[in-house]
């Protein structure tokens, strides 16, 4: 694991490169693809580096931790590298990203990785004493027969059996899909009904974004000790009623809400509170995947192989991130141009409400340490 993150790392840093001594349109693009392919796996691999030697059931913790840091550095980033570029040009603004990736590698390099615990195609693992003659083939036997590695696309049809799993990516696609309608739609939005400037705007999404930087480490430890129902369910339903205040306000169907600068208060306390109640959702994809695998393999010793299911099961929460960032600006914009902004508004209540009901019903209500298995996730079943 040390190495693939290293070794993605570098292909980072090679893309950062080749993007800054381009000169044609065509090849800014072409590396801006492969940039975002390398990004893509530099998170899933760094997600399951923090898994494997933290320990899944401290995922609540990594993704409050992690989306600090992601906010910090979204908005530390642009604000960087113009210092830099306005020191020293263009090269020196790029010769920081390149920088910052060449430190990554150097400090994933020097981790120290915690010693491999898992079983695999029915070897004990190195922490376990060795059996003795007399018993060592009738063990080995039973352990072998016990539990078949599989891969390939049985390992994603197996994690989406589990209730829980199927759950926690869905739940995680309407967070992600929430985002993407907010984003692309608010600025033009406020603009046409208040005629707010892009001051105001920003402070929108400032308000929608902060709570997270804020709320985002206390969230991780709640759902580290009762796990992600009750904070993802809490969080949708109460998500609902903001939302349709924020189609109202400024509606002229709604008088009430816009008289004099009523409409425009509403729209303000709106999007602070959705900000806050979307921490609630935080990392919910994320910890039930490595729980869900933590499950399989605490039933069945070497069943994802030997170097397990973490970065397959991180993929799947992360291409089902990405298709709600890609199917929200698609939604929001059908909506509002066909039919208007409270309409939006309430078929993205529905969407939380439906997803209430799900996470009440599939997610995992204990916390990933004190939880037992459950024998239901038995070998018939894979």
């Amino acid at each position: 694991m040390g190495v693939s993150l290293a070794l993605v790392g570098y292909i980072c840093s090679q893309h950062v490169i080749c993007l800054s001594i381009t000169t044609s349109l065509p090849w800014l693009f072409i590396g801006r693809f492969c940039q975002c392919i390398v990004s893509n796996a530099l998170y899933i691999v760094g997600m399951a580096t923090m898994a494997e030697n933290i320990g899944s059931e401290h995922m609540g913790k990594i993704a409050g931790l992690s989306s600090i840091l992601t906010a910090a550095g979204t908005c530390s980033g642009p604000v960087m590298a113009g210092f830099l570029f306005g020191i020293g040009g263009y090269w020196t603004a790029w010769a920081g990203a390149a920088l910052f990736l060449v430190a990554d590698i150097i400090m994933r390099l020097l981790m120290i990785e915690t010693p491999q615990k898992r079983h695999h195609n029915g070897s004990l693992c190195a922490e376990e004493p060795l059996p003795s003659s007399e018993t060592g083939p009738l063990l080995s036997g039973d352990r072998s027969s016990a539990t078949e590695e599989i891969g390939g696309w049985r390992f994603y049809l197996c994690l989406l059996r589990q209730p829980r799993f199927a759950a926690g990516i869905v739940s995680y696609f309407v967070f992600a899909l929430f985002i993407a309608s907010f984003e692309s739609t608010i600025a033009m939005h406020v603009r046409a009904t208040f005629g707010w400037g892009v001051f105001p705007v920003g402070l929108l999404f400032a308000s929608i974004q902060g709570p997270g930087m804020i709320l985002a480490p206390l969230v991780g430890v709640l759902k580290d000790r009762v796990g992600s129902k009750v904070p993802t369910t809490t969080g949708f339903i109460f998500l609902a009623p903001f939302m349709w205040a924020l189609g109202v306000a400024g509606d002229e169907r709604f008088p009430w809400a816009t008289l004099g600068t009523r409409g425009k208060i509403i729209y303000g306390v709106c999007t602070t509170m959705i900000g806050c109640f979307m921490c609630l959702l935080m990392g919910v994809g994320t910890m039930e995947a490595t729980a869900t695998v933590d499950e399989l393999e605490g039933l069945h010793p070497g069943i994802f192989g030997p170097y397990g299911g973490y970065s397959r099961a991180v993929a799947v929460t992360n291409m089902t991130w990405m298709s709600g960032l890609l199917v929200g600006p698609i939604l929001a914009g059908y909506m509002v141009e066909r039919f208007g902004y409270l309409e939006l508004q309430w078929v993205l209540v529905v969407v939380s409400l439906l997803a209430s009901v799900n996470a009440a019903v599939n997610l995992s209500s204990a916390s990933p340490q004190k939880k037992e298995l459950d024998n239901d996730f038995g070998a018939d079943e894979l």
